[in-house]
Order: C-alpha cells, then sequence, then structure tokens
C-alpha cells in the first residue's frame, strides 16, 4: 500500500497524537525529550508495515495548575487515507478536546484547559478517518502542583486590594487583572487604568501561556484583559502564594517575522550617542524597497511599473534604463528617488493591499489607537519591562502602523491631492527620503516600527533629552531584544525579528 507524508498525517496528529510518553510534575518548561511513540491500526483486517510513523514530545508546560501545552515533533510516514475526523483526548475518565492546537510544519503545539490542582492525568488519544482508526502506543502522565491557596482565596485577596479602588462594570475585569499581577509581583499602573505598564506585563504572561521554547501561538495573544487570562492568573496565584515572589513569566526569545529576510545594519549619526559613548553605532531597518521589488516580480503590471521606474541601482532594470547614461552615485540616488515617489504614485492601489502589516495588529495601550504588530508587541514588552526595572521610566509611544494614506500625507506635507501629484525637482525626492520614507515604503507601514516620544507627551524630538536613561538602555539592550535605532532618528525603533 503507498505511503507518504500526507494530509492524513499531518491533522490526524494534530487532532490526537499529542499526549505520549512521559511524566510531569512541575508547572515550568520541562525539555523531556525526544520521547518516542508509534501507532498500530486497531483493525486486524489492516495492514501495515510496522512502524507506521514516529513522533517525538519535545516540550511540556503547566500554566498555574489549570491549563498543559505540550509541543510534538512529527516525522515518519503514513498511510494515503481521507480526511480524519477530530478524536478526543480521554483525562482521567473524562472526556476533553484541546482548547485550541497550532500547526507549523511537522511542529504540533496543543493547549488543554481545566486541568484541577495536585492531580494526575493520563491522556490517551486516537487517530482516525471513516473506518481507519489508530491508537498510540503510549500515553503520557501530567502532575499539576498543589495550590497554596484556593481560588476563594485569591478571590478575597483580590477584593481587598480593590476596596479603596473606584471600580465598576467598566472596568472591574481591568482591576482585577491588575491585583492578580501585583500578587505575582508584576508591575503595574494605577488600579483601573490600562496604561502600557499594564499592558507589557500582560503581554509577558499571554506569551507564557501560549509558547513554549519551539513555538510561539501569536493568534492567541489579544494584549488586554479577558476572563480567560484572569483565570490563569488566578489559577497561578493559587500556585505561588500572595507574596509577590512569583517565577510565572518564561524568557523572551526572538520572533522572526515575514519581512525579518529583509533586515539590514546601517551606519548611525554619531550625534545620537551622546548618551551612550561606549555603544556601537550600528542601526537597523527593514529593507521595503527590496521587499517590494520581490513583490513585483509576481505581478506582471507592478512590474512592468517597476521597469519604468526603478528605484533599485543595483538591478537589471535600474542598469537597463540608465546605463547608457553618464551618472555619478548621486546623480543615480537621485533617479532612484524620483522613481520611488513615481512607482508609488502610479501603484498606489497596489501598495494599499502590499504595504500592510503581515501579522495581526494589536492597539498599543495610553495611545491614540496606535497599532503595532504582535510580535513586535510582545518584544516591546519585555524590552520595556526590563528597561522599566532597569531605569524606572515607562516608554510612551507616539506612533506605530501607517496606512498608506497617512505615509503619504507626511511625505509630501501636504493634505491636497492635486499638491501630491505635483511634479518636484529632480533633488527634493532625494532629500525627502531622507527623513520620511515615500508611501507604501516605511517601515511603519509593515507594524514593525515604533516611534517613541518624552515623557508627559513632550512629543517625539524630545524623547533623548526627556529620557536619557532609558535611550541609554535602548541603545545598550535594544538589539538584544531584535530592536535597532533608526540611523537619523533617534526616537524612531525597529523590531527585526533578529540581532546581528
Amino acid at each position: 500500500m503507498h505511503r507518504n507524508r500526507g494530509t492524513f498525517f499531518f491533522l490526524a496528529a494534530c487532532f490526537a497524537a499529542i499526549f505520549v510518553g512521559c511524566d510531569y510534575t512541575t508547572h515550568h518548561t520541562d525539555e523531556i525529550g525526544p520521547t518516542y511513540f508509534q501507532a498500530k491500526p486497531l483493525s486486524d483486517s489492516l495492514q501495515f508495515e510496522e512502524p507506521l510513523y514516529y513522533g517525538a514530545v519535545l516540550e511540556t508546560r503547566i500554566i498555574g495548575c489549570e491549563r498543559v501545552i505540550i509541543s510534538l515533533e512529527l516525522d515518519g510516514d503514513i498511510v494515503e487515507t481521507d480526511i480524519p475526523t477530530i478524536s478526543i483526548a480521554q483525562i482521567n475518565d473524562r472526556q476533553l478536546k484541546p482548547t485550541y492546537i497550532s500547526q507549523a510544519g511537522y511542529l504540533v503545539y496543543a493547549v488543554f484547559d481545566g486541568l484541577e490542582p495536585n492531580s494526575d492525568y493520563t491522556i490517551s488519544a486516537t487517530i482516525g478517518s471513516n473506518q481507519n482508526v489508530f491508537a498510540l502506543s503510549g500515553d503520557i502522565t501530567v502532575s499539576t502542583p498543589a495550590s497554596v491557596i484556593s481560588i476563594e482565596q485569591v478571590d478575597k485577596e483580590i477584593n481587598a486590594l480593590l476596596a479603596d479602588a473606584e471600580i465598576d462594570g467598566s472596568n472591574r475585569l481591568l482591576a482585577e487583572t491588575q491585583a492578580c499581577m501585583v500578587l505575582l509581583g508584576m508591575d503595574t499602573d494605577a488600579i483601573g487604568t490600562f496604561g502600557f505598564l499594564t499592558q507589557a506585563n500582560l503581554v509577558r504572561f499571554e506569551y507564557t501561556c501560549n509558547s513554549l521554547d519551539t513555538f510561539t501561538d501569536t493568534k492567541h495573544i489579544m494584549g488586554e484583559p479577558s476572563e480567560s487570562l484572569l483565570s490563569l492568573l488566578k489559577s497561578e496565584v493559587s500556585v505561588w502564594g500572595i507574596d509577590g515572589q512569583a517565577d510565572c513569566i518564561t524568557d523572551f526569545k526572538l520572533i522572526p517575522h515575514e519581512l525579518t529576510e529583509y533586515s539590514e545594519m546601517v551606519i548611525g549619526e554619531k550625534n545620537y550617542l551622546e548618551y551612550c559613548s561606549e555603544c556601537d553605532n550600528f542601526c537597523g531597518k527593514i529593507d521595503i524597497d527590496r521587499y517590494i521589488y520581490d513583490l513585483s516580480l509576481q505581478e506582471p503590471d507592478v512590474y512592468q511599473t517597476y521597469s519604468d521606474f526603478p528605484f533599485i541601482i543595483d538591478t537589471p532594470e535600474f542598469e537597463s534604463k540608465y546605463g547608457g547614461e553618464t551618472l555619478n552615485l548621486s546623480q543615480k540616488e537621485s533617479e532612484a528617488a524620483k522613481n520611488k515617489a513615481m512607482f508609488s504614485l502610479h501603484q498606489y492601489k497596489w501598495l494599499k493591499m502590499a504595504a500592510i502589516p503581515t501579522e495581526k495588529e494589536i492597539v498599543v495601550a495610553a495611545t491614540e489607537g496606535d497599532t503595532i504588530a504582535v510580535s513586535t508587541l510582545i518584544a516591546l514588552s519585555y524590552l520595556a519591562i526590563d528597561a522599566y526595572n532597569e531605569t524606572g521610566e515607562v516608554i510612551h509611544i507616539r506612533s506605530g502602523i501607517r496606512t498608506y494614506h497617512e505615509q503619504e500625507l507626511i511625505y509630501y506635507q501636504t493634505e491636497k491631492q492635486s499638491d501630491i501629484n505635483y511634479w518636484r525637482g529632480l533633488g527634493w525626492y532625494k532629500e525627502r527620503q531622507k527623513v520620511a520614507a515615500a508611501p507604501g515604503f516605511s517601515n511603519h507601514q509593515y507594524g514593525v516600527a515604533i516611534d517613541f516620544e518624552g515623557k508627559y507627551n513632550g512629543g517625539i524630538s524630545s524623547f533623548v533629552k526627556l529620557q536619557p536613561k532609558l535611550y541609554k538602555f535602548l541603545l545598550e539592550n535594544g538589539p538584544s531584544y531584535g530592536f535597532y535605532r533608526n540611523s537619523s532618528e533617534a526616537w524612531h525603533w525597529a523590531y527585526l525579528g533578529k540581532t546581528f
């Protein structure tokens, strides 16, 4: 019978082949593996060569005493068959489906909620499609930790913290969430106020609840309070107690995004190193020019526009257009800058669809509705909390994601469409693009760039002067979190998803 790594293999393993072959007794990440298993058909009428396929449990993590996360790496062959049905895992005579499952290639990541404290769980599973049903040859025993205090006592502690706060139905969820965070030793804004300090610590906890060393499920990171997140926070308090010494936040690991491969380093202006003379002068950005060029190669109409207005000097299209002319480097740069603006004008409809974040956006607390991409927010949250612990200063954000039209207004410094379409001298485009990207070409439009501002709404240009300790911390430590400053703007930083 034909065997391959087909749809059955992927989906069946996603829904059923998760919990096998290890013991787990704490509520921290446990790199247990690999622990291997194999599956066998339940029907004697099904004949296959043995082993049918293999998998390996890599990590498990228990959050509080009610959530278990397990990652599984799959490998091997499986019979070609129909798409499988969703099977149900058995936990101590209870039928329980995963809260959610994610998959990246051969890596499967499953979350189960509703576990009880101080309990042992044996989880078994079957996989099946139509009449073909298989059972795993092993199971996994998961032991949840005991509670130090009951959930009822946690609620009493929360109410005690909120006794003097002005709480009503509109901010009750936020206030209870902040109270739990305080009991766990996390810093927050004033009770009932959702500022960036609260959001950053909340995002770090969400990251912990939705990640393992091998994978991060960003789809379930919301950046705001929720009933399910409050339940997990209460569970953590019940396990750790109320002395504020909980160790319930996992370490941050860089999360690459779809534009990480376009990351590049550039040399910055030295005048911005006055608060950190020992720091290097390397800055970073996403090379949007190259990204747009690569996208244009897949779109004939867009590529034709690029051929007419090539904006990257070292591409064949630029050489084809200007190779017969005697141009020095400065003249080539001027032509490229002008062409970029012309490309933006001619392909504005396409750029409005292309120049957007590749990940979901999350509103940043304490801003006027500014959003950034989720992976950027996760990294920024870890950077912000570590910066706060070191300097005592809170990061303030002035600008996140911009639309094509918003970038257009900044670039052309006008709101009149007729002025935008108006031709400017050749040298204007080059000079303008030193301080503002052409529409469609700004890192801001892709959710990876942030403008910081000085505290008390001091404005972006005052960031360095008003918060020199924070700026120095960013210069020294930002790259460790994947953040690099712009070469000419001290307030503008981009999350590259990597460190050089």
